[in-house]
């Protein structure tokens, strides 16, 4: 008589596989890392969420002479921000590049509501280098450096 024991370990493909949102028990075991640009607390390793935060960020640069066509004023800062966690998440949080870091910009106008929150936009480092690239072509553009994209050039 021959008997056949069940492997109850999931499958190591498990991981692999896309999670389900609409499980709640679709969780995995994390341990929290942070980064070498963290000024939070880091890097600091293996704290608590409720102790790091729920991010690791870069110090932030900022450009303030921003106008818009009625004369309003905004600030923009950008920074680097990765997701921090620690502790049992839900699989669709750490689920492919969902923990890789992103540069974030910022924008608040100088007349917003006291405590309100400014806009904040998450580019991919791909995304935030071709904007970066854009915004030196249009100002070199805009200075006489060079022509535009596509454009020929005038005749003196």
């Amino acid at each position: 008589m021959s008997t056949t024991t069940t492997n109850t370990i999931p499958a190591a493909n498990h991981l692999s596989e896309a999670p389900d949102p609409q499980d709640p028990a679709d969780t995995v075991k994390v341990w929290g890392y942070c980064t070498d640009f963290c000024i939070e607390s880091g890097p600091a390793n293996g704290m608590s969420v409720e102790e790091h935060g729920k991010v690791c960020e870069s110090r932030s640069l900022s450009v303030s002479q921003v106008t818009s066509d009625d004369g309003r004023g905004f600030g923009i800062s950008s920074r680097v921000v990765r997701p921090y966690y620690h502790g049992e998440v839900h699989r669709s949080l750490v689920y492919g590049d969902a923990r890789d870091s992103r540069v974030e910009l910022e924008l608040s106008a100088d007349d917003a509501p006291w405590g309100s929150e400014p806009e904040r936009l998450r580019l991919s480092p791909s995304a935030a280098r071709s904007l970066a690239r854009h915004l030196l072509h249009l100002a070199d553009t805009a200075e006489g450096v060079q022509s535009f994209l596509g454009t020929k050039e005038r005749r003196a």
